[in-house]
């Protein structure tokens, strides 16, 4: 693929503890001198970064940067400085839908597994030597119980069930171009009899449903429980368990997808960019991410689902919500459905999605 098209597709998306010596500098440390440049999110991610993560990577002699966007911007940056033999971050947060372009486009290199001790916490499928698996969301059907018991509705068991006629103009679906829309039309297509390359059942079951709104924001859904303009949202465990929290009493399922898979996973994956000239110190932030504090922390605060397994199957008893909604079992997460964006055609996808059902 040329880098025409990796900007095309791209655009669519978008301790140890420090001592004092008896002489010298104050601090010393295995990774003293280097710079580590992250790209990240900003907001309360890059808070969360900052609480956990941050205070590991100095303690170990390192100083941190943060370069924040989302990661379709910061691959466009990549890709930007690409041509000028330079790269504007050591190491990077990238979705699922991204992994394709950073191995057609050789960003990445290999991580050094030795540093990264915490993948033991991962499962294996979800660590190799180019990547390792950062957080995932859940994908869904999230829904008011107080409206499906008054109305007689039977809970809703995968997609189709949502052409139920008092649902009619009360569901809302994340647009193609939202955070969770691949993810979300990937396993509607998938629940259609479709994949990543054949898309039209996706469209045509989309089309089928009488959708209230394409939501562009997760928030909005919460906004519109609220008013009792909708009953029905497609979106995370994660949105879901927030919206109830918040005072909807919503309650969510993992639809079904074919007779092996139940739900769909959206992933994002850690890189190490290629010829980084801090690789040390790019894969210890590596492994700080992948430890307890971090995944913990922002497992309770942000409702994304974490990939260190002792912290996803403890959230069961931290959390009662989150237990009632999402899969905190290593072995159920396993048989969600993964979507093969390698497989796709994502400029395809969206331009047909604004031609078809987009409104």
């Amino acid at each position: 693929m040329g880098m025409t098209n990796l900007v095309r597709q791209a655009c669519s998306l978008a301790v140890v503890g420090a001592f004092m010596a008896a002489a010298g500098p104050a601090w010393t440390g295995p990774l003293d001198g280097q710079k580590v440049r992250i790209a990240t999110w900003g907001g309360p991610w890059l808070e969360y970064h900052q609480q956990a993560i941050q205070p590991k990577l100095e303690a170990l002699g390192a100083t941190v940067e943060y370069v924040n966007a989302s990661p379709q911007d910061n691959l466009a940056k990549l890709i930007a400085a690409w041509g000028r033999g330079e790269a504007p971050f050591d190491t990077m947060e990238v979705l699922d839908a991204q992994w394709h372009l950073m191995q057609q486009g050789d960003f990445i290199q290999k991580l050094d597994l030795d540093i990264i001790e915490n993948k033991k916490f991962l499962a294996r499928e979800d660590w190799n030597e180019w990547r390792t698996g950062s957080w995932l969301t859940q994908e869904g059907i999230c829904y008011i119980k107080d409206y499906f018991e008054k109305e007689g509705i039977p809970i809703p068991d995968t997609y189709t069930d949502l052409r139920h006629p008092k649902l009619a103009n009360r569901i809302i679906i994340p647009d193609i171009s939202s955070g969770a829309g691949l993810a979300a039309f990937g396993g509607m297509a998938s629940a259609a009899g479709g994949d990543a390359k054949n898309i039209q059942p996706g469209l045509d079951l989309v089309k089928s449903i009488d959708v209230l709104k394409f939501w562009k924001r997760g928030a909005e859904v919460g906004v519109l429980f609220n008013t009792g303009d909708a009953q029905v949202g497609l979106v995370s465990a994660g949105w879901c368990s927030i919206f109830k929290k918040g005072g909807s009493n919503t309650a969510f399922v993992h639809p079904k997808i074919n007779a092996d898979q139940r739900g769909v996973s959206k992933k994002g994956w850690l890189v190490v960019i290629k010829g980084t000239k801090v690789p040390e110190a790019a894969n210890h932030y590596i492994n700080a991410y992948l430890g307890h504090d971090f995944q913990n922390l922002y497992a309770h605060e942000s409702g994304l689902t974490p990939v260190n397994v002792p912290v996803l199957e403890k959230l069961g008893s931290d959390d009662p919500v989150v237990a009632s909604m999402k899969l905190l079992k290593a072995e159920e997460v396993a048989k969600m459905l993964v979507i093969d964006y390698s497989e796709a055609d994502i400029s395809d996808w969206s331009e047909r999605w604004t031609r078809s059902v987009q409104r």
